[in-house]
């Protein structure tokens, strides 16, 4: 069954509930499915090479194409999107709904079924994502990525910088990171992240209340306290990553290492 049969049976389901009525249901079904609006500032090919993701409550699967020279998206689902060329790069967006009652019962019962894909040129070097529920991956992109995630999942195919925060969320990377600060700041949520060149990343971090587990990264003990530990990476470099914990779990991996581990906790207990 596609999406619009499944929403066709939902809808069909609601009227035999009692939920909806017949003329309500009609109007349901008339409502358009996935649009796309291709929107520019400025001339699309004037548009910096940057990238910002702001979406709510939708599949996003993101693909670097060296046949490309300005991105191409399709959408799938209920919902419409935009896709602009502003003098500050190029914005992929989900349009605000009206607040009729029609669009609040696409919304609450049908959001997650928007799927959609973006492929970009492959220069693209910088992308911002803000997410509030749903997905994003990039799917190897060497790119640097700016993220917020609220309560949904990111997944980030071999990047070169990461500054990302989650809350309630999911994040899953591969960031061969180059030199320079990155961070990782997770509230209450999960990240599993894989850095090749671990060995030569000095990690920092601060754990309350939740658990860090490395492989292959050098760091020790600094300081502890009842609620916090915090521990430092003995590294030489000029690459830096700092992760900030609080009540949630983070893994993080370097390559060609062993299965063996040190696992941080909120409290300063290291066990290997």
């Amino acid at each position: 069954m596609n999406s619009q049969d499944d929403f066709r049976a939902r809808v069909q389901a609601l009227v035999a509930e009692g939920k909806l009525t017949a003329a309500e249901a009609e109007t349901l079904l008339a409502a358009p499915s996935a649009g796309v609006q291709r929107t520019a500032e400025v001339p699309e090919q004037q548009a910096p090479r940057r990238l910002r993701i702001a979406m709510q409550g939708a599949s996003v699967q993101v693909y670097a194409d060296s046949g490309l020279t300005t991105p191409q998206v399709t959408a799938e689902g209920e919902g419409r999107i935009e896709l602009l060329a502003g003098p500050d790069g190029w914005t992929l967006r989900r349009e605000r709904e009206s607040e009729g009652w029609l669009n609040r019962l696409t919304q609450g019962l049908f959001r997650e079924s928007l799927k959609i894909e973006l492929r970009i040129p492959e220069d693209f070097r910088d992308v911002s994502i803000d997410l509030a529920g749903g997905n994003v991956r990039l799917h190897d992109l060497n790119a640097r990525v700016q993220g917020k995630v609220s309560g949904g999942n990111l997944h980030l195919g071999q990047v070169s910088a990461l500054n990302v925060n989650v809350t309630g969320g999911n994040l899953q990377a591969t960031a061969t990171l180059e030199e320079g600060e990155h961070s990782v700041k997770l509230t209450g949520g999960n990240a599993t992240l894989s850095v090749p060149n671990a060995a030569s990343v000095r990690l920092n971090a601060q754990v309350v209340g939740g658990s860090l587990r490395t492989h292959g990264f050098a760091v020790k003990r600094r300081d502890t306290s009842p609620a916090t530990a915090t521990y430092e990476g003995y590294t030489q470099g000029n690459i830096r990553l700092n992760v900030s914990i609080t009540g949630g779990n983070a893994t993080l991996t370097g390559a060609g290492v062993s299965a063996s581990s040190e696992e941080h906790d909120g409290k300063g207990e290291v066990s290997a």
